[in-house]
């Protein structure tokens, strides 16, 4: 297989794959996409067509507040970003896109930014554990309660004799310490 036939080949196989979107332009700053209304921020070099986005776009960048969208090589690749105002990385965030375009593209590549008017917000609620520490001993609170952990006095020991005469003292398992035993011999008079 030369070259020429390979390239027919991702062709034919591009046109038969169905777009995982609907995408309508209402208006030149306005589209929608699977029912979403998203505008046009950024598009400093009329790079936005709605043929290559459609095949592109993943239902799941509908999470991100923007879609920064860059060219290279008649390549199109798609990446999500948060509004600064949502706790999530730096990186994330819509104003990390300078970074982003630096790093990750080539210089001067072409870009366009939209706009997500209809995001879905989740809200994350962090939950901790409130320890308190009083004279070196650990207190837990659950609800309106304290439990206190302390540590139980010394372990018990406990002899036995085994068949053959020696003398066998065992310290219990606790918890987290290891188990051994001290084994003592008789002696015959």
């Amino acid at each position: 297989m030369n070259r020429k036939s390979i390239e027919e080949l991702i062709e034919e196989n591009v046109k038969q794959e169905r777009p995982l979107a609907d995408v309508k332009q209402l208006t030149e700053n306005k589209l929608t996409i699977n029912g979403h209304h998203y505008e046009i921020v950024a598009n400093p070099s009329d790079s936005f067509e709605i043929d290559q986005f459609q095949r592109k776009y993943n239902p799941m960048l509908s999470k991100y507040d923007f879609i920064v969208g860059d060219i290279s090589f008649d390549q199109l690749r798609l990446k999500g970003f948060y509004a600064d105002s949502r706790e999530v990385n730096n990186n994330g965030k819509i104003s990390s896109l300078q970074d982003y375009l630096m790093e990750y593209c080539n210089f001067g590549v072409h870009y366009y930014v939209l706009c997500n008017l209809e995001v879905i917000k989740k809200h994350f609620v962090t939950h901790r554990k409130k320890r308190l520490y009083q004279n070196g001993k650990k207190f837990k609170i659950k609800g309106k309660h304290i439990r206190i952990r302390r540590r139980v006095g010394k372990r018990r020991t406990s002899a036995v004799e085994n068949k053959r005469g020696r003398m066998v003292v065992t310290k219990s398992k606790g918890r987290g310490r290891h188990h051994f035993t001290i084994r003592q011999k008789k002696v015959r008079k």
